[in-house]
């Protein structure tokens, strides 16, 4: 992860982000040995207090996670 010119690779294949997407993946490398909530992310990336009916992280997670294992070569994907 470049911070400064934003780019992801996987396996040293690119991966397209959007801007939110790659601050929560920022925010949870930044914060990689320790436990991250709901609520930190949240506020740290969407700038919002929690609240526990949004699924909006989920959501971001979930389209992460495709990426990453789309772009990732097959003896890298879980």
């Amino acid at each position: 992860m470049n911070v400064d010119t934003h780019e992801i690779t996987v396996d040293e294949e690119p991966i397209t982000l959007s801007a939110t997407e790659f601050r929560l993946l920022e925010v949870l490398l930044e914060r990689k040995d320790r436990l991250v909530t709901r609520e930190l992310l949240l506020r740290e990336v969407w700038n919002i207090d929690f609240d526990s009916e949004t699924s909006v992280l989920d959501t971001y997670i979930s389209t992460c996670d495709e990426r990453s294992t789309t772009t990732a070569s097959p003896r890298s994907r879980p």
